[in-house]
């Protein structure tokens, strides 16, 4: 498909061919590890995907301003210093979704995992985009309204 130049929009069921299986397979091996190596592999995952290092980020909203704080080692001003999750609650598909899974911690943690296409042409370009859906009451942010 790629030598033909074929993009991946035009490819009939590529939910099923494509999508279903990497995320099986990502959800097994995740699963495994959180098992397996557990606590250490959950600090570890958290900390590769969200960071090392202490950061406010600012995003703005229709009607207002976030400011969260990304308090994971306590240097921040504001904002209580994060506790990492120690372990995995439950890994599940999104509902009514054939491409993203979610993951949610202890405490209160979950994050989405989607898979997508980052090229409109087929080739290697699968990648996941990963969001926070939820976060801990104890994270840090104010809401700043916009005039």
């Amino acid at each position: 498909m790629r030598d033909e130049g074929r993009y991946f929009r035009d490819i009939p069921n590529k939910d099923g061919m494509f999508y279903l299986p990497i995320l099986t397979a990502f959800e097994d091996e995740f699963k495994r590890l959180c098992q397996s190596p557990g606590p250490r592999f959950i600090k570890r995952v958290f900390q590769y995907l969200v960071g090392r290092h202490d950061f406010y980020k600012i995003v703005r909203q229709r009607d207002h301003v976030s400011v969260q704080s990304y308090n994971i080692k306590g240097s921040l001003q504001w904002g209580r210093r994060w506790r990492i999750p120690r372990g995995v609650d439950l890994i599940h598909s999104k509902e009514d979704s054939t491409d993203t899974l979610v993951v949610n911690f202890t405490g209160g943690w979950q994050m989405s995992f989607r898979l997508h296409n980052a090229s409109s042409r087929v080739e290697p370009s699968l990648k996941f985009d990963i969001q926070f859906d939820a976060l801990p009451v104890s994270v840090g942010s104010n809401q700043i309204p916009l005039a």
